[in-house]
């Protein structure tokens, strides 16, 4: 999950490096943005950066258990099928 992190100037840029071809990020590792950039040009860049999902601060406790629960559990379903 990435947030508005001090040591990762451009989530966008880390993840597209991180990625599969690059072999350091696992291809089912969900990635969810948890931002206070609120603008569609922000989530854009992050769904085209290869995010599952993406919040904007504030989000109620409920809410982000939620969409983390479904992420894992996306990442999982699409695990188990490629691997049968």
């Amino acid at each position: 999950m990435f947030g508005d992190v001090a040591h990762v100037n451009d989530p966008h840029s880390w993840i597209k490096r991180k990625r599969p071809a690059h072999g350091s990020v696992n291809p089912w590792t969900p990635i969810l943005f948890y931002s206070g950039a609120a603008y569609e040009r922000d989530k854009q860049q992050a769904f085209a950066a290869g995010a599952q999902a993406y919040l904007v601060k504030p989000v109620d406790n409920d809410e982000l258990i939620e969409e983390v629960s479904r992420v894992i559990s996306d990442a999982k379903r699409t695990q188990g099928a490629m691997s049968a």
